[in-house]
């Protein structure tokens, strides 16, 4: 296991994140630990699904658990952009 120390935090906000601490019962080192672990894992996943294609990762989750479902080429997947916008959805 990795040790990390953070320098040049103001002393009130180490406080007030030790008083966050107490408040979950836990000391400040667990806070802050849940807290990456948190964080990282959030960043990963998001990571994954902004990398990755849901399709092709469900087609070969099923592949190796014996499923039967979906074919090659029965749902395309949208095409990615920047827009907030939703894609239109297709079947057929």
């Amino acid at each position: 296991m990795g040790t990390m120390t953070i320098r040049k935090l103001d002393d009130d906000t180490i406080e007030k994140f030790k008083d966050i601490a107490k408040r979950n019962n836990r000391s400040a080192e667990a806070e802050a630990r849940s807290l990456i672990e948190d964080f990282t894992a959030g960043r990963i996943v998001r990571h994954d699904m902004e990398t990755s294609n849901f399709y092709d990762s469900l087609r070969k989750f099923m592949e190796e658990n014996n499923i039967e479902g979906l074919a090659e080429g029965e749902f395309q997947p949208p095409e990615r952009t920047i827009s907030d916008e939703r894609p239109t959805v297709t079947f057929g």
